[in-house]
């Protein structure tokens, strides 16, 4: 009796310990990334390197062993925009001074036009409508601090593309800030550039040219919407050259050899973030320019793959795990693209990816444990494990919006673990102080219980797909969706391609299938994702047209029902 009381004590003890021990790896991992020292860990930044040095130095202490690539898997991104030296704008023949005449939009495309303009124009879905791709102004009337979003300068540009529009200058009744004229020419990773020029000229330059017609802009809005309201010796020539500043950021990536060194299971979750937020960062409070220190999001997910890796290290698996921190998953999953594109071990090996994506607001103990559906067995595999610390909330699918969802596209089984949003999220407030570091530890214990049920050799996954809804972070206005999960990496501008098919979907009924580019719809020209939204669109539940694709070098034609 005495023997085993003090057995029972010394388990206490020890298992105190190793509970202190995981905690005191998520307080240092996120009170480290969610530092104000990181900046936001904004992909390409100091704090991104410093992030990326913090999480190489852990994984190094806890001995995993590096791929071919070691522990830095390098990729670049586009992180910045720039005028090229042989962008220019005429008006009349007579030269315009960037910045003080005339600025292009950031998502501008870069071709030339040297086209008259067309003042005033209609706008709309009319067919009839024809702008003969010249040039059409568009006067923004702000004197009451109502400047439009961003994103209604795009649905602005995708309306007049939609007409033929070869280009579009805006013009402002007052100036945009107390100190400019114009929108700011700052890359931002919400928009992909347009097919045709988007520019902005001083409203003085165009009320001068109106004089000799004894016009002002201000005459222009008493004048009823017309398709050929032209001045044929007012014209604009630009060439709006717009060149990508690129920047290298990293996925930081170990593994732990098993007894089975044949099968491979992937632990992941992003270390990046929104730098100091702004117009176009995906920051919830834009106006705010302050550091989103994204202690949720992702530090805790981050530090809850340390927890495991750490784990791990001392208790060897029975399987190979990999534990890949992924970078720029806020500008696009582009850090679990590239992982899987260039995998360092066979991708058929992996028997299933968990994914850690703002697991650090506990509530009340309830986890969302989605893609319960992506695997035949996932159900009872769940439902097998013993004294499960979390009330986890079951839901299918395998594509909601992190980074699984590269590795489902590519028929592997995931599950992606999620405390859920808060008003927090995406702005300078969510920070250290609110993590429930209990509710990680709780998610880690969990988590080695099911890893330990999913290394049995007699556990078997069998990859399924379901239905699921078709969610887009850009496709919001449309009634009907494809079912498609755009690449968002793509800026050819000769198509959108798709990086996944939804089963059950538009797209998976009719044929389409991934790597697929969409070149047309209907009788829509597709160039890009703005191309691709503005032309659904105009579709209906129950509406049919023609979806023409570049597959493998060829064009196929595929006939669609909404």
């Amino acid at each position: 009796m005495f023997k085993r009381f003090t057995l029972y004590i010394f388990m206490v003890i020890v298992s105190g310990v190793l509970s202190a021990q995981d905690i005191q790896i998520a307080k240092k991992t996120i009170s480290y990334l969610a530092s104000d020292k990181l900046e936001g860990r904004f992909p390409g930044t100091p704090g991104d390197s410093m992030a990326q040095q913090f999480i190489e130095s852990e994984i190094d202490a806890y001995d995993l062993k590096p791929f071919d690539f070691g522990y830095r898997q390098e990729f670049e991104i586009v992180t910045d925009i720039t005028m090229s030296n042989e962008s220019f704008a005429t008006w009349n023949g007579e030269k315009l001074v960037l910045k003080e005449d005339f600025m292009p939009m950031s998502f501008s495309g870069g071709d030339a036009l040297n086209a008259s303009i067309i003042f005033n124009a209609q706008q709309g879905n009319d067919e009839e409508l024809d702008y003969q791709h010249k040039w059409v102004l568009k006067v923004i009337d702000n004197k009451n601090d109502t400047l439009p979003r961003y994103d209604e300068l795009i649905k602005l540009y995708m309306d007049l593309k939609t007409n033929n529009a070869g280009g579009l200058i805006l013009t402002y009744t007052t100036g945009v800030t107390d100190s400019t004229e114009f929108y700011p020419f700052t890359y931002t990773r919400s928009f992909m550039s347009a097919s045709i020029p988007v520019i902005q000229v001083s409203y003085e330059i165009i009320n001068k040219s109106l004089e000799k017609y004894d016009l002002s802009i201000s005459d222009l809005n008493t004048i009823k919407p017309d398709n050929n309201v032209t001045y044929p010796e007012i014209e604009l020539h630009a060439q709006l050259k717009i060149d990508e500043i690129k920047t290298k950021t990293a996925n930081l990536a170990g593994w732990i050899e098993g007894s089975d060194t044949n099968t491979w299971i992937v632990l992941g979750a992003h270390h990046d973030h929104l730098g100091y937020g702004g117009y176009g960062s995906g920051s919830r409070t834009p106006e705010r320019y302050a550091i989103h220190n994204g202690a949720d999001d992702n530090a805790s997910g981050v530090a809850t793959v340390l927890m495991l890796a750490d784990y791990y290290a001392q208790h060897k698996p029975e399987v190979n795990l990999a534990f890949v921190l992924f970078g720029a998953e806020e500008q696009g999953l582009q850090g679990s693209k590239d992982f899987v594109e260039n995998m360092p071990f066979e991708k058929e090996k992996i028997k299933t990816m968990l994914n850690f994506d703002m697991v650090g607001r506990v509530k009340d103990s309830v986890m969302s444990l989605i893609g319960t559906t992506t695997a035949k067995e996932y159900q009872d595999v769940i439902s097998s494990c013993e004294d499960v610390p979390l009330k986890l909330k079951l839901r299918e699918g395998g594509y909601s919006g992190s980074d699984q969802a590269m590795f489902y596209a590519e028929k592997i089984p995931v599950l992606f673990f999620f405390a859920g949003i808060h008003d927090d999220y995406h702005t300078p407030d969510d920070d250290v102080d609110l993590i429930n570091f209990q509710g990680i530890k709780m998610l880690a214990d969990f988590c080695v219980d099911l890893l330990d049920t999913l290394f049995l050799p007699e556990t078997l996954l069998t990859h399924q797909e379901v239905e699921e809804s078709a969610k887009s972070r850009h496709g919001n206005n449309m009634k009907v969706k494809l079912g498609i999960m755009p690449d968002m990496t793509d800026e050819s501008n000769e198509g959108m391609r798709i990086d996944a098919v939804m089963k059950g979907g538009v797209a998976y009924k009719t044929g389409l299938q991934k790597s697929d580019v969409i070149t047309k719809i209907g009788n829509t020209e597709i160039g890009n994702i703005y191309d691709y939204m503005k032309a659904m669109s105009a579709f209906d539940e129950g509406d049919k047209t023609q979806i023409t694709v570049l597959r493998e070098g060829k064009l196929l034609d595929f006939n669609v029902e909404f």
